[in-house]
């Protein structure tokens, strides 16, 4: 599975209720408020899923660094942190 590359920006549409999240060229999806949730809680959805790209990138390096350091005995190794990472990778990757 690949995803849409990054960056993606979170926007509004013009429309009451609505915040979108698109690429540089493209819309991705549109997010509608349906329900309880406030306009905080719309607008800190938005930007959490706008912000998937760089989290994933941010837990592959962390990844990787984690993996150097075990590797070189440079720390122990840091399991419950490493599945965790490893599990949110998994997640947003399969």
């Amino acid at each position: 599975m690949k995803n849409t590359n990054g960056p993606w920006i979170n926007t509004t549409d013009g429309e009451a209720n609505f915040y979108g999240i698109a690429t540089k060229n493209d819309w991705l999806f549109r997010i509608q408020q349906n329900g309880s949730l406030t306009i905080d809680e719309q607008e800190a959805n938005a930007k959490l899923i706008g912000s998937a790209p760089e989290l994933l990138q941010a837990l592959k390096e962390a990844k990787k660094e984690l993996d150097y350091l075990v590797e070189n005995e440079l720390t122990a190794t840091p399991s419950d942190l490493m599945l965790n990472i490893e599990d949110a990778i998994k997640k947003a990757t399969e």
